[in-house]
Formats: C-alpha cells, sequence, structure tokens
C-alpha cells in the first residue's frame, strides 16, 4: 500500500508538472474521454446511446468494425493540436493514417459541431448521437476509415501507406503550413510509407511547411503484433535519425501526467520548427539557382549542384525541379501558370537561373518573356552529335554536369569570374578570381576529359 500511495503522489504531482494550468488540463481530458465515448459508441452501439439502462446484446451491434486499438490515440493527438493552432495561430492539417481510425475523427468533428452542420439529421443530442453510433459500418451509413464523408477529410485511408507522402506533398511549396502526420505501426509495414521516410530529404525548410511525422505504435495491427512496436527503444530511435529525424518518445498509462508530457514535447517541437524555418529564411535569397526540365537534365542538374556545394560550399544554391512547363507562363496566359510574385519568389529578380532543359532553349524562353526577367540562362538540345553515349550527348549538348556547374560560377557576381568568349576556349578568370574558382575550373575540365571531351 505504501508503494502505490507513493505512485499515485509521483503521478499526481506530474500532473502538475508542465504547460498545462489545471484548468485547461481538466476541460481537455474531459474533451478527450467525451471523444473516446464517442469514437467505442460508434463501434459498439446500435441503441441505449447515454447508457441510460443497463447495457443488453440487443443494443450492441452484430458486427464490428472499427479498430479501437488506434482510436485513443488519434483522440489525444487531435485534442492536442487544436489547442496549439488555437494558442499560435497556427496554419495546420491533421493527415490520419492507421487504418480504420475513422470513429475518432468523426466522433472529434461532431463534438466540434462541424458534423452537424453539414449533416442536420445527426442532432447535437440524444437522437443525433443514436444515429451517429447506428450509422457507422452500418448499411447506407458510413464507412469504418476517414471517407470523403467526413468534414475536412483530403486523405482516405482505406487503403495504407501513403499518409506520410501526402503530408509532404501538402508541404511543399507552401511554407506556412504545418501537417502532423499520424503513421500507425500496422501501416509503417507497407512499402509505400517505409519509402516515405525518405520524402524528407526534398523538403527546404526556407521554401517549404514543415511535416511533423507521429509514430503511432499501438503494438498491432489487423491480425497480430507490429516490427517497430516490438524492436528495442534504441533501435527504433536509431532508425529514425537514420533517415534524417530528430525523435522524440511519449509513453506512459496516466493521462494526466500524458497530457502533460505531450503538451511539453509538442510546444517544443513547435519551436524548433520555427528556429530551423527561421535560420533558413534569413539567410537571404539564393545566389543561382539551378532549374531542370526532364529525367537526364534533372540528374545532371543535380550533379552540377553536388560539385559546387563540395567545391564552393557557401555558395547559396536553390534546385526547381520544373515538372509543368504551363506553370512557366503568367496566369494569364495559362491556367497553371504562376502569378510574378509567385515566380518571383522561385526566380528571384536578379538572381541568375541556370536551366538545364530536355528540348530547345528557346521554348522556355518563349514561355517566360511575360516574367521580365533577363538573366535566364537555358541549355537544352542543340543538334548535335549522333548516336553515342547519354553522357556524350548531354557534353556534345552543354547540358552535362560540368558545364552547368561552370555555367553557375561564371553568373555568381562575387566569384568574379568573367563569361566565357566562344574563341578563347578555357576561361580566363578576372585579377580577383579566388583559388577556390581555379580549382573547380580545373576539376570540371580534367572531369570533363576523363568522360570524353
Amino acid at each position: 500500500m505504501i508503494q502505490e500511495s507513493e505512485i499515485e503522489k509521483t503521478g499526481s504531482e506530474l500532473a502538475h508538472k508542465g504547460p498545462l494550468t489545471p484548468e485547461l488540463l481538466a476541460k481537455m481530458d474531459a474533451y478527450w474521454r467525451a471523444a473516446n465515448y464517442l469514437s467505442v459508441g460508434q463501434i459498439y452501439l446500435k441503441d441505449n446511446p447515454l447508457l441510460e439502462r443497463p447495457l443488453t446484446l440487443e443494443d450492441v451491434k452484430p458486427r464490428l468494425l472499427g479498430h479501437w486499438g488506434t482510436t485513443p490515440g488519434l483522440n489525444f493527438l487531435y485534442m492536442h493540436w487544436n489547442r496549439l493552432i488555437r494558442e499560435r495561430d497556427l496554419n495546420m492539417i491533421f493527415v490520419i493514417g492507421p487504418g480504420h481510425g475513422g470513429p475518432g475523427l468523426v466522433a472529434n468533428t461532431y463534438l466540434e459541431g462541424s458534423y452537424s452542420e453539414i449533416y442536420p439529421h445527426i442532432e447535437q443530442n440524444k437522437d443525433g448521437i443514436k444515429r451517429l453510433f447506428r450509422q457507422f459500418s452500418w448499411p447506407y451509413g458510413i464507412p469504418s476509415h476517414v471517407a470523403p464523408e467526413t468534414p475536412g477529410s483530403i486523405h482516405e485511408g482505406g487503403e495504407l501507406g501513403y499518409s506520410l507522402v501526402h503530408a509532404y506533398g501538402a508541404a511543399f511549396d507552401n511554407p506556412n503550413l504545418i501537417v502532423a502526420c499520424v503513421v500507425g505501426d500496422g501501416e509503417a509495414e507497407t512499402g509505400p510509407l517505409a519509402t516515405s521516410w525518405h520524402s524528407n530529404k526534398f523538403l527546404n525548410p526556407a521554401t517549404d511547411g514543415a511535416v511533423l511525422p507521429i509514430l503511432h505504435l499501438n503494438g498491432y495491427k489487423i491480425a497480430n503484433p507490429t516490427i517497430l512496436a516490438r524492436i528495442p527503444h534504441e533501435e527504433l530511435e536509431n532508425l529514425m535519425r537514420g533517415y534524417g529525424y530528430e525523435p522524440f518518445t511519449l509513453e506512459g498509462d496516466d493521462p494526466a501526467v500524458m497530457h502533460q508530457q505531450a503538451a511539453a514535447v509538442f510546444d517544443t517541437m513547435l519551436d524548433r520548427i520555427a528556429q530551423i524555418q527561421k535560420a533558413a529564411r534569413e539567410e537571404g535569397g539564393p545566389e543561382v539557382v539551378m532549374a531542370c526540365c526532364g529525367d537526364v537534365p534533372t540528374l545532371e542538374a543535380l550533379a552540377a549542384v553536388c560539385l559546387l556545394r563540395a567545391r564552393i560550399p557557401d555558395l547559396r544554391i536553390r534546385v526547381v525541379n520544373v515538372v509543368d512547363l504551363m506553370a512557366w507562363q503568367p496566369v494569364s496566359e495559362h491556367p497553371h501558370g504562376l502569378a510574378d510574385e509567385e515566380f518571383d519568389r522561385l526566380f528571384p529578380v536578379g538572381t541568375p537561373i541556370v536551366f538545364a532543359f530536355h528540348g530547345y532553349p528557346w521554348l522556355i524562353h518563349r514561355l517566360t518573356y511575360r516574367h521580365n526577367h533577363d538573366n535566364l540562362h537555358v541549355r537544352g538540345y542543340k543538334e548535335e552529335g549522333t548516336t553515342t553515349t547519354p553522357f556524350d550527348m548531354c557534353v556534345l549538348n552543354n547540358i552535362d554536369r560540368f558545364q552547368l556547374s561552370l555555367d553557375a560560377v561564371r553568373r555568381v557576381p562575387r566569384l568574379g569570374v568573367k563569361p566565357m568568349r566562344p574563341s578563347s576556349g578555357t576561361p580566363r578568370p578576372s585579377s580577383g578570381t579566388s583559388s577556390t574558382w581555379r580549382k573547380t575550373a580545373t576539376i570540371c575540365q580534367r572531369s570533363a576529359i576523363g568522360a570524353g571531351r
């Protein structure tokens, strides 16, 4: 008995240590418990929604769908992120990956009132709760996952594995957005999700939003235990670090303590995101933009960037992979086009742009002439060469990695390199050229010679 009282005392003390006031903690816990009740009622009950009489088998659905194991965690996270959205005025979306987690999201949208606004027959009273419960996984009702009928749904969770790639897709080129993405530990064993962890390699904190993957380890998938819930914590954290993440762990069985720990961890994570984004966005604009379109030009442009970062590490480079050429036109000319301010955000006025293109260079100049960027330099097809190696074709048409890196160096003013004259052969550096440029030029020339030039 002494040990139990000490544990209870410790838990009570921990519950009061954290960013949540006792009043706010009580309200959040009550909301969470209400969401849990509405969730479990959807899974199990067809009648007696408020348990006003003893429960009987007649009140229970004959066929049960929806995974209770994942639902309390989803409700917990939904409620905590709502606190942060309100307190910090965040632009945030919540992507739910675990399969059959639908009852939790339906419960929360019902508690908020938005469900009844869209579906007035699901009233905010006892009869409405009964209809809410009966319709779940019921003929002519609603599915057990976060279907399109769920208010606010943009990701349907019926097929597992795509939550994280959807989250990153939402954050790209959306610098003010934060995406909290819950990954189920069963979903984490699918091929698409296992690959999606690497999407952080393509996220730029200067121009993109932030993604917060939350691995929800409830221990089981549909038929048996999950791998990531069974390996040691240290191994799992090292796996996440290997993917490029900074892992935080939340674990416990005392709701009051867990609320405080979660609030502290989420506050820390958001502060870290703000610091990273601020540092990235205060460094100033890029000194050169390396743009690319097409498979081979993209590979060569990325290889050129690797060369430049290895030899001139302080050179600020932005890479823009163009997948829709119509976006280069003004919005007045094509529905996919970018407004001038959006175009200037990606390609700042006055910043040199080196574009590796898999077609004729004049096409890019025609598409962009209305944007008034006179520092655009396109490398593309010149009708040079014959049947030879793919890389030799790149060299002959001046879209190889060495030519692209030299193009970038020549056009950054602080490097002090004069443009090459057609008859002069290797460019001569100006008197102010650093040894870094001389090394870069020499290495690129030797590499080109080694590749067949």
